[in-house]
């Protein structure tokens, strides 16, 4: 968990799940969506847990759900420390690389943010761009019409080559090539 400041008056706490190991080799949508309601259940359960101890104090708080249209948390996560974006715009972490599912809640709870600088991680070795199978990424960024198609399906083959993160993120998991 890490947190940020919105406003003066609004702070943040981001939370991060790492995604399970071959989660993209998963059969299709349904197997899919089983998983990530899984890792929302993980993030709901916690929420009720925090919330219901900061109500107490007289706080509020609100969710941000992981697939909020209204919230891109990757911009949180940048403000928060976790990592810069990398070629395919996607936050990498040092340990996970861009193996985490990012959630947060806005509190007015009076928490210290962070005021770090994100590290950039990624390296440019351009393998996200070589097995994108849109040809979406390139040295300037994502080309989000390319992008789209294969998305929509899980795609994510840039994660599984990217190698931010790969080391310490495959002896945890011992996740084969």
């Amino acid at each position: 968990m890490t947190f940020g400041e919105k406003s003066t008056k609004t702070r943040y706490v981001l939370c991060g799940v790492k995604l399970p190991i071959h989660l993209r080799e998963q059969e299709g949508l349904k197997d899919l969506s089983t998983v990530y309601f899984s890792l929302f259940n993980k993030f709901r359960q916690g929420y009720i847990e925090t919330f219901s101890y900061l109500d107490k104090w007289g706080y509020q708080n609100k969710a941000v759900s992981p697939i909020s249209l209204k919230e891109d948390l990757r911009g949180l996560a940048r403000k928060s420390g976790v990592g810069e974006r990398g070629l395919n715009r996607s936050i990498l972490h040092d340990k996970y690389g861009g193996n985490l599912l990012f959630s947060a809640f806005y509190t007015s709870a009076p928490i210290k943010a962070f005021t770090g600088h994100s590290p950039d991680n990624c390296i440019k070795c351009g393998k996200c761009a070589d097995i994108c199978p849109g040809k979406a990424i390139n040295l300037k960024g994502v080309m989000v019409y390319r992008c789209a198609p294969f998305s929509l399906r899980a795609c994510q083959k840039c994660l599984d080559v990217c190698p931010v993160g790969e080391m310490n993120y495959k002896s945890v998991y011992m996740r084969g090539e």
